[in-house]
């Protein structure tokens, strides 16, 4: 036998011995999924679950066995625009929250805050409190004929003796289009339980003052917690419903189901094992069969 035939050999034969190692050092949690939650839950990043509530009203959520911690942001509700012919006053946004170990019970109560009302020729509503059992994010001050909302951390508003923009959860509005900033979730957060992701959402921004029309691009987006509009026509907008933003991390086996998945997907189920066997006793073949031949 040629020693370039029994190279060969020798190298397929270790090949084979080597490839069920190879499919053991792929990672456990490759294909990882959430647990089975109502609202569904997503993977937003590596080993960290999502279930959100953004419209205003009464839930309850069970937590998954085996989840042992859950994080929140709660965001208050943004409180409604004030107009008239002769003013016009954005609303305030919710206050955005981090709770970064929520007490855990078998089953979570949830209150969604509804956005304050706009206040045509009068006074606008505030908006609701967004609860997470006892935990608690309150939402925009409104805005009345006397100025514009507030946020509901308090930071002011802008007013200019008639017209003015909302104040936001995470500043103080500094001109008729230039309304207080919200937050997102990662940097009220500032945890590895909320990492930054792409695309995420900014919370709690006060509402545009009166110049501002719909479509502007100055206009604060209807995103949960945000104040409304108000707008030189005579109209205005509501302020926008809260939210609640719970992270659930798969730890202790509450990705069971994923695991499994994982494990067929990396050849490490029945069949894998029978595969790796199967290889390893060819390549062991392939090897002492070289070694014979090379003997004689």
């Amino acid at each position: 036998m040629s020693s370039f035939i029994r190279s060969a050999s020798l190298l397929s034969g270790a090949s084979l011995v080597l490839a069920p190692l190879a499919l053991l050092a792929q990672p456990a949690l490759a294909t990882a999924t959430c647990p089975v939650t109502v609202p569904a839950s997503t993977l937003v990043a590596p080993g960290i679950c999502e279930v959100t509530f953004t419209e205003g009203g009464d839930y309850t959520f069970d937590v998954p066995a085996g989840i042992e911690k859950v994080s929140a942001v709660l965001v208050g509700a943004g409180s409604g625009s004030t107009f008239n012919n002769y003013n016009a006053y954005g609303g305030g946004g919710g206050d955005v929250v981090y709770v970064d170990d929520v007490p855990l019970s078998a089953t979570l109560n949830i209150h969604v805050g509804f956005g304050g009302a706009a206040g045509d020729g009068q006074d606008s509503q505030m908006g609701e409190q967004t609860l997470l059992d006892q935990l608690s994010a309150n939402g925009g001050y409104g805005a009345g004929f006397g100025g514009p909302g507030w946020s509901g951390n308090e930071n002011v508003g802008y007013d200019n003796g008639q017209y003015g923009s909302g104040g936001g959860a995470d500043g103080v509005a500094t001109g008729l289009a230039i309304p207080g900033v919200g937050v997102r979730a990662s940097g009220i957060a500032q945890s590895d339980a909320f990492p930054p992701v792409s695309g995420e959402l900014v919370y709690g921004a006060g509402g545009a003052g009166y110049n501002v029309t719909d479509g502007d691009p100055g206009a604060t987006p209807q995103i949960p917690g945000n104040g409304g509009n108000s707008r030189s026509d005579s109209s205005g907008d509501d302020g926008v419903d809260g939210a609640v933003i719970l992270h659930l991390p798969l730890v202790n086996g509450a990705a069971s189901e994923s695991t499994a998945k994982s494990l067929a997907s990396t050849g490490s189920n029945g069949f894998g094992a029978g595969f790796g066997i199967a290889s390893v006793v060819a390549g062991l073949a392939l090897i002492a069969t070289s070694r014979r031949r090379r003997t004689n």
